[in-house]
């Protein structure tokens, strides 16, 4: 089975992509994340390393 990765910045848009380039997400009616692996990973480093820096400004304030 194949599927196209939904994220507008993937480099593989519009290009059918193995099912296991996708994450299982029993959310979905086929049981895979809308977006490939590539693609959620770089999203995820991108909110991590805005969230640490938001949590390191936090405690920088108050800790000293």
């Amino acid at each position: 089975m194949k599927k196209k990765c939904t994220n507008k910045t993937c480099k593989s848009k519009g290009i059918l992509q193995p099912i296991e380039n996708f994450y299982i997400d029993k959310r979905y009616p086929d049981n895979h994340s809308h977006e490939c692996t590539e693609c959620k990973r770089v999203r995820q480093k991108k909110w991590n390393d805005i969230a640490n820096k938001k949590r390191a400004d936090f405690f920088a304030m108050y800790i000293g």
